[in-house]
């Protein structure tokens, strides 16, 4: 068949292996990588193919094990540390309380010192500011009491 040209090599780049173009032309795979080289043509990275939108990643970050993300988007758990640093997100190792609702933050932000709430939900009081800063209520009124 002979070398393909460059728009044919970067279609059918992200679908099929170095190897599979080199059978597929007639060439050897050697070849076809040094075709890759010349042309800068550059592979979708497969993490990147299925990666959720920023927000929504963000708010599973927050409230689902590692183990859970990857269950729901159907991924392995090393793709979800690539998308943590893609998105340039700060990682949040382990998260054994649900994230409450903003309507309930904010209710408890107007009654509660952050120390209260801490005592609540039996969870940290940089856990309650990251929660804070999650829903953008940093403009509301809250106290940080530290014992």
């Amino acid at each position: 068949m002979g070398v393909p040209p460059k728009e044919v090599l970067i279609q059918e780049r992200d679908s099929l292996s170095n190897s599979e173009l080199a059978e597929k032309y007639n060439i050897s795979s050697g070849y076809v990588s040094n075709l890759v080289v010349r042309y800068n043509i550059r592979k979708t990275p497969v993490w990147l193919e299925n990666i959720p939108p920023k927000e929504e990643f963000k708010k599973d970050l927050c409230i689902m094990r590692n183990k859970e993300i990857a269950k729901k988007y159907d991924c392995t758990i090393g793709w979800i540390s690539k998308w943590v640093k893609y998105y340039k997100l700060q990682y949040i190792s382990r998260r054994r309380t649900p994230i409450p609702s903003k309507e309930q933050i904010k209710k408890d932000l107007a009654m509660l010192t952050n120390f209260e709430m801490t005592k609540k939900y039996n969870v940290s009081i940089t856990t309650i500011s990251r929660w804070i800063r999650i829903y953008n209520l940093s403009g509301y009124r809250y106290y940080i009491v530290r014992h």
